[in-house]
């Protein structure tokens, strides 16, 4: 399943097209990252050094990443550096620091990251977890199913591409540190299991019934205890001088 799901997205790459890889554990992901850079590096696409990334892994000239962390201060055409935005390296500068080009503007100018932000915030953009395309949209979305997974993963992993989003199921045994007890013998019903599944966490009401069938909740007092507004009494409107000098009948002058 990781080949055809490489091999999909290296298609869809050159027709054009901007596809991402997704799974929703972080070993499948790098792992993914790896293989597709290998692949790219052999047929002479990507240049074989570079920098080290966050994730452990080499970007060089020709690679695809993505950045983590939001910065205000790296402005780009459109506003500045985001979180989730994919961009193809175009040049590895001596100090570490990497210029890139938006994935899907060929012609935007280049952005030049920072040493400090390619090492802390910077991984390959081929693939990604699940839980970090929820701010992306893209042309394609190759999604990596795994018994394990919840159906807010599916629907969040099936919801990002634009024109194609498309599943491939594993149903061989898995790592059992990740994937414990035996895979089910379908792709069918490993979608069954994972459509059952969910991630979500329950409010405190749906806890209480949950352990407490049939028993009210019990009531909670607010974290502090309310107090009554105190009662001003009226006071007199304030008097101030107009500025024309009152005569004796006024009666005595009141200042501000």
């Amino acid at each position: 399943m990781l080949d055809t799901a490489i091999n999909a997205v290296t298609t869809a790459s050159e027709e054009g097209r901007v596809a991402v890889l997704q799974s929703v554990d972080n070993r499948t992901v790098r792992e993914l990252n790896a293989r597709v850079r290998a692949d790219r590096v052999t047929i002479g696409d990507v240049a074989r050094s570079g920098v080290i990334l966050h994730d452990g892994l080499i970007a060089g000239v020709g690679d695809r990443i993505v950045t983590r962390r939001n910065d205000r201060r790296l402005t780009t055409a459109d506003g500045f550096v985001r979180n989730g935005a994919l961009w193809d390296v175009t040049a590895v500068l001596p100090d570490g620091s990497l210029r890139a080009r938006p994935t899907s503007h060929d012609d935007a100018p280049t952005v030049r990251l920072p040493t400090e932000y390619v090492a802390e915030h910077v991984e390959l953009g081929y693939a990604t977890t699940i839980a970090r395309t929820q701010g992306m949209t893209v042309d394609e979305t190759h999604t990596i199913a795994t018994p394990g997974m919840g159906r807010e993963d599916l629907y969040v992993a099936m919801s990002r591409g634009r024109h194609a989003n498309r599943t491939y199921v594993v149903v061989d045994g898995g790592d059992p540190e990740c994937l414990p007890g035996q895979a089910p013998p379908s792709g069918r019903e490993v979608l069954e299991r994972i459509l059952a599944t969910s991630h979500a966490e329950p409010s405190a009401t749906e806890t209480w019934d949950a352990y407490h069938p049939g028993r009210a909740a019990p009531l909670v007092p607010p974290a502090r205890p309310q107090q009554p507004w105190s009662v001003v009494p009226p006071q007199p409107a304030p008097h101030y001088w107009t500025g024309v000098p009152p005569s004796s009948a006024d009666g005595p002058v009141l200042g501000r």
